[in-house]
This record gives structure tokens, C-alpha cells and sequence, in this order.
């Protein structure tokens, strides 16, 4: 990620997509949006247009700069649609943040967590909800056991054979939650079924 520019560096940065004459001109800020536009007429007398949303530094009609229509109304719409767009965008993205915050992972103590990983062979780990702090939870490693079929395994409640991890539930895109054991394995909510490991001395 780029260093995150000062108010003055974006400006800068902006004016430089207009065109040179109108380019001592202050921005007209879009009321209930973070959209910032500038209009003005060429030289030949056409409507002119350069907005910006967010930090961008890169107009909304794309990185070239900005554009000219044949009438002010042309000019007008392309406005109207814009504003509406964007709000429409902020007010979802506000939603998606309140809901984020005021979600709860619902996990309760003596729950337990499934994690299946691994690339050429299935690895399979089981954890067990030891503590709820708030939006955390304190889990624990427990052992499984084969069940049926030698590929077959289950977990041994209270089998505990690690030390407390403490961890921050996150919401998964289908609403339920997770929990990020390392970078190759995220631990969800036991089923209650067996899940497929690969057998001892059969992985690569």
C-alpha cells in the first residue's frame, strides 16, 4: 500500500486530470456523499466534468480525466446518477459496518471447533471452546480418535493436549463464524459428523 496522502497532496493530485485554465478553481463538495466534482465550460464552450469519490486520485469516469458533454442537461443526468450510485454504496457499506459491529460470534464454552487443512494430505483438527470473553473466545486443542473407517475421525471431548489460545471470532461471508488458526487453517463449529483425515504413512 502507497503512503496515504495529505488533504493538500490530494487536491494536487486531482487537479492535475483538469484542464489547465480551470484549474485555480475550488471543488464543489457533493452533500451526503464523499464525491467532489468540478465543472466548467472549454474554451469551445461545452460542459466540462472531473469528479472524485473517496481518496481517489483517479476521476470516477476512469484515469484519463475528465469529460465533455454536448449539453449541460447530458452533464446533469451523469450527475444525478453518480450521487445516487454512491449513496446507495456508503449506506450499504454503513449497514455492513454496524452489522459487523454488533455481531455475535454466539460461541459457548464446551462448543467445539473443526479445522480440515492441508495440501497434499488432509490434516484434521479439532479445538474446544475453554472461555468466552466478550468477543473472544478461549479455545484448546483436543485429540481425536478413529471412528469406523480408518480415515475417519472424531473428537475426544475434554481430550485436551494444547494450551489456551485466546482468539477474535470473525464473520465468514455466509453470516457464521470462524476462527483463524494459523495462515493454512480456519477452525468452524463441529457438525457432530466425522471427517475424512488421510491415514498415517499415506500423505506426501
Amino acid at each position: 500500500m502507497g503512503k496515504r496522502l495529505s488533504a493538500e497532496q490530494l487536491l494536487e493530485a486531482r487537479k492535475s486530470h483538469l484542464a489547465a485554465h480551470v484549474r485555480d478553481m475550488n471543488p464543489i463538495a457533493l452533500a451526503g456523499t464523499d464525491i467532489i466534482m468540478w465543472i466548467w465550460q472549454t474554451k469551445k464552450g461545452y460542459p466540462a466534468l472531473c469528479m472524485f469519490q473517496g481518496n481517489s486520485t483517479k476521476p470516477i469516469d476512469g484515469p484519463k480525466g475528465y469529460r465533455v458533454y454536448m449539453t449541460v442537461e447530458q452533464r446533469k443526468n451523469v450527475i444525478q446518477r453518480t450521487i445516487e450510485n454512491r449513496i446507495k454504496v456508503l449506506e450499504e457499506k454503513a449497514e455492513k459496518a454496524s452489522n459487523r459491529k454488533n455481531w455475535d460470534h454466539g460461541f459457548s464454552v464446551g462448543d467445539t471447533l473443526v479445522s480440515s487443512w492441508g495440501h497434499d494430505q488432509t490434516n484434521v483438527d479439532f479445538y474446544q471452546v475453554t472461555k468466552v470473553v466478550g468477543k473472544q473466545i478461549e479455545i484448546r486443542s483436543i485429540r481425536n480418535q478413529r471412528a469406523g473407517q480408518n480415515d475417519h475421525v472424531l473428537p475426544v471431548q475434554d481430550g485436551f493436549v494444547g494450551d489456551a489460545m485466546r482468539k477474535t471470532p470473525q464473520m465468514g461471508y455466509d453470516g457464521k463464524p470462524h476462527v483463524r488458526i494459523h495462515s493454512s487453517s480456519t477452525a468452524r463449529l463441529w457438525d457432530g459428523t466425522f471427517r475424512f483425515e488421510t491415514p498415517a504413512g499415506m500423505g506426501h
